[in-house]
């Protein structure tokens, strides 16, 4: 074994289980021993698909939502592994060419290919939600960065940034020029990248989105559509927070539910705070995470809200990046008011409570996924059991499972002065047939983690 696996598998207890039980499997294998699991439902799946073709219908036409719909209600597996982007990241494009070929292995052939993506990411991001970046490049680490949006919005976040507009675009493309002329690119790379701004990024389908995280939706449809020389799928990226708000905003008003119940039953919520204080995508007190929810300022910053009690009644508060306070009461009402105002957005433990934990769907995610997910099921299931209350639920919840899909490094290549991974950038440069993709995923999965960069 060598040193970096052996890293990784002391760092990520997910990797560690993942390759003693499927290490020496090919990739192609793996994907065919993981899927769904039927479990019964808590909340009707029905809604999740709904919010799904809300949100695709305005952006791609009646048709195509209901198609994703209809590949997530028979799949019922989600790709919730990355940051909501312009796809240039090799780890993320490679997850969701690992995840499409787990669809067609199950017998989805159309291409329709719909992603779950967290927005509420910064543009600091360490998968560079500021701009794209290559890999095919003459810089010694092989990573060019090449920023859309200048430095000063780097604390803005992806849920709340406007689109990149044509001056954004202008100064990219001069960019380029100087990275051409400094010998950074090839003329191949250059002409792929300049194609892309120009076609795509200056199109008017991306350029009518009203949003940065809309616009990343039209364009990441249109760049996978020239991932492969013998067919064009369609990755339909979705902010996992805009479709979990339209959940929230009917789930929390049952006021007898669980998800209510969690949030708005004192004794219940309080236990709940308390097992679940520390783990990844919920609150660590109040000096790091939120309280189920983050506050978004008219800048597009994100900003923690944390449960106070004033006078008796329980408030979200916050700080805003121009340092104002920001007071919701903490109901279901006040709450769905801010969704609508989008000045609310779900935590990651609410984004998963409802899309996993409450519906009948597996995830697939990356190498954090399966452990912070399992500390929230252990933390629900402890915090059900102290009040003895919802019993069949919590029988439910430790039952749920997930797979990993992001972290599976298996499209490289070399030009003679070192390989370098694969990415968007590389793909719209010269594309790949499925022939290809199918004998690269011959790779072994502990192979495959051994060109990983966490």
């Amino acid at each position: 074994m060598n040193e970096n696996i052996a890293a990784l598998r002391r760092a990520y207890p997910a990797i560690d289980r993942l390759l003693e039980q499927y290490g020496d499997c090919s990739l192609a294998d793996y994907l065919g021993q993981i899927g769904h699991r039927k479990l019964p439902e808590i909340l009707p799946s029905e809604d999740l698909l709904d919010a799904v073709r809300d949100y695709l219908r305005p952006v791609f036409g009646l048709e195509t939502a209901e198609r994703a719909a209809a590949v997530l209600r028979r799949q019922r597996c989600l790709s919730t592994a990355n940051h909501h982007h312009l796809s240039f990241d090799y780890r993320c494009v490679q997850d969701t060419l690992l995840y499409e070929q787990w669809l067609r292995k199950s017998g989805e052939r159309e291409g329709i290919v719909p992603v779950f993506a967290v927005s509420n990411v910064n543009l600091k991001n360490t998968v560079y939600p500021r701009g794209i970046v290559l890999y095919d490049c003459a810089c010694p680490e092989k990573r060019l960065r090449l920023p859309l949006f200048p430095l000063c919005r780097k604390h803005a976040c992806v849920a709340g940034i406007e689109r990149v507009d044509p001056s954004l675009v202008h100064a990219a493309q001069e960019r380029l020029w100087k990275e051409k002329t400094l010998g950074s690119i090839s003329p191949a790379m250059y002409r792929a990248v300049s194609e892309f701004y120009g076609d795509i990024l200056l199109s008017d389908a991306a350029q009518l989105c009203s949003s940065y995280r809309v616009q990343t939706t039209v364009v990441n449809e249109q760049l996978s559509r020239r991932y492969f020389t013998d067919r064009s799928p369609r990755y339909l990226w979705m902010p996992m927070e805009d479709i979990v708000s339209e959940l929230l905003q009917k789930d929390l008003r049952q006021e007898e539910g669980l998800l209510n119940r969690l949030l708005f039953h004192p004794p219940l919520r309080d236990c709940l705070m308390g097992q679940l204080d520390g783990v990844s995508g919920c609150w660590t007190g109040v000096s790091a995470g939120t309280h189920f929810f983050w506050g978004l300022d008219s800048h597009g910053v994100l900003f923690a809200m944390h449960l106070e009690t004033v006078q008796r009644k329980t408030l979200l508060v916050g700080t805003d990046s121009d340092g104002g306070t920001v007071t919701v009461p903490f109901t279901p009402e006040a709450i769905c008011e801010k969704f609508k105002r989008r000045a609310l957005l779900p935590s990651m433990f609410l984004d998963f409570l409802e899309l996993y934990f409450l519906r009948d769907f597996t995830v697939f995610g990356g190498y954090y996924q399966p452990t912070y997910l399992q500390k929230m099921q252990a933390g629900m299931i402890r915090a059900l059991e102290t009040l003895d209350m919802f019993p069949g639920e919590a029988e439910i919840i430790g039952q749920k499972t997930s797979h990993i899909t992001l972290g599976p490094t298996f499209l490289l290549r070399d030009r003679g002065d070192g390989p370098y991974f694969v990415s968007t950038a590389e793909l719209l440069e010269e594309p790949i047939s499925t022939a290809e993709l199918e004998e690269a995923l011959e790779m072994s999965v502990l192979d495959s983690y051994e060109m990983l960069i966490p």
